[in-house]
């Protein structure tokens, strides 16, 4: 793209990803040339990604607002609104909301492309998104799933509840 691209608050493309987590697509690679995708992203309570890698994709955090418990690799770190986290492509990692609160970030992905698995998931219907269908479509978009969400890895819900409130 050879010119200015400008998105007012409200205007990206949303995507109700999983129960008490939405994702913004302000800029995807479909605006940036396959450079970038920047993307808010809001979790509620116990909110989070099942534990994955991009193996062609740098992803940078930057938390806006509340509270947020990452791992990375085998490290496992504790962020604040306006703390910064860098997580190179090959790298494991998930992150969660282990506050009533709800939590903020901006995310940038180098190189875009992580849109359509957002817009495939948020579309399909309830009962195509239990954990083994996710990692498929993970793995069209150039993701890899590795383990559950820190939710269950942490005990605070069962599989058989994160699989029921993907089928709501």
């Amino acid at each position: 793209m050879n010119k200015a691209l400008v998105i007012l608050n409200g205007k990206g493309r949303r995507y109700d990803y999983a129960p008490n987590e939405q994702l913004t697509f302000m800029v995807s690679a479909a605006e940036t040339s396959g450079q970038f995708d920047l993307v808010e992203n809001e979790l509620g309570y116990l909110a989070g990604p099942p534990l994955h890698i991009h193996p062609e994709q740098d992803e940078t955090h930057y938390i806006l607002k509340g509270q947020l418990r990452y791992q990375i690799g085998e490290e496992t770190f504790e962020l604040k609104s306006g703390d910064c986290v860098y997580i190179p492509k090959g790298t494991s990692h998930t992150w969660i909301n282990l506050h009533q609160q709800p939590a903020r970030i901006i995310a940038i992905l180098t190189p875009g492309g992580s849109e359509g698995f957002f817009r495939t998931v948020s579309s399909s219907p309830s009962e195509q998104l239990d954990s083994e269908s996710l990692a498929r479509v993970a793995l069209d978009y150039g993701a890899q799933i590795l383990g559950p969400p820190l939710a269950i890895s942490l005990g605070l819900v069962n599989n058989s509840v994160m699989d029921s409130k993907a089928n709501t």
